[in-house]
């Protein structure tokens, strides 16, 4: 996100969306407004027209304030969700890396306990010296 000079600065990011969903709530609202005028059926046209024009005021505000919801809510969530997939993606690393030492270490005192049994059994001596996974 970038830095705003007021509420109503659209980022560059999400200037064509913003646009878009306003521009199609804005021409909603107007049909709508245009719509309930016709239904009504009283009045004069020039105090229909005056009528409509007055809702277009708040028609645009409304669009406005909703499209910039919209738009500046889903970019902050997709910079949300690159972030959390992010730390999963360390975390995944971490836990491979864990793993492998782990699974390494395992080898490690599995390959030393078969040496310790195969020279026992050179020297025709006795093994009681239990596995590693019994320990």
């Amino acid at each position: 996100m970038t830095d705003r000079e007021s509420i109503w600065t659209v980022s560059g990011e999400t200037r064509r969306l913003f646009f878009g969903i306003f521009t199609a709530l804005f021409l909603a609202s107007i049909g709508v407004l245009i719509w309930r005028e016709l239904e009504a059926g009283a009045g004069a046209l020039p105090e229909r027209i005056l009528n409509v024009w007055i809702g277009v005021a708040g028609a645009a505000l409304a669009s406005a304030a909703t499209a910039m919801l919209l738009s500046e809510t889903g970019a902050g969530v997709m910079l949300l969700r690159e972030k959390l997939e992010s730390v999963r993606e360390k975390r995944r690393r971490a836990e491979e890396e864990r793993y492998a030492e782990g699974f390494a270490e395992s080898q490690h005192l599995w390959e030393a306990w078969y040496e310790r049994l195969e020279a026992a059994r050179q020297r025709d001596e006795p093994f009681d010296e239990p596995p590693p996974s019994k320990r």
